[in-house]
């Protein structure tokens, strides 16, 4: 079944098949991407990897930040330390390292992650 059609991609002329590839109906400035860029581009968010619009009218572009905004929030809901922690995988380092003092395999995690065992979680 295919997706239901974003209410922006009435803002840019779609240039393959795919719809992968857009032109702006504002500036005429191509891009690729989906919805989400299409309303990056006329909210004016950077974050996305796209160039503003500077042609889009007030009212799109305060329902495209809008818009944004909620998705955003949504993708934010559920989320908390203890669930994040609980899909940690590890996986085994080098064998050049010895075994731990315990006789356990050496772990390494991803870059940044800090977490303390506690009663609740280990």
């Amino acid at each position: 079944m295919p997706r239901e059609k974003d209410p922006f991609w009435q803002y840019v002329t779609f240039l393959n098949e795919r719809n992968s590839k857009w032109k702006c109906n504002f500036c005429g400035q191509g891009n690729s991407g989906g919805a989400t860029r299409i309303k990056a581009h006329l909210a004016g968010i950077a974050r996305y990897g796209i160039k503003e619009c500077e042609k889009v009218n007030d009212d799109v572009k305060a329902e495209a930040r809008l818009m944004l905004k909620k998705v955003m929030d949504s993708s934010d809901q559920g989320v908390s330390e203890v669930g994040i922690l609980g899909n940690v995988r590890a996986a085994p380092s080098s064998t050049s390292r010895g075994s731990n003092v315990d006789g356990g395999t050496n772990l390494q995690f991803p870059l940044g992650m800090h977490f303390q065992i506690t009663a609740e979680n280990g």
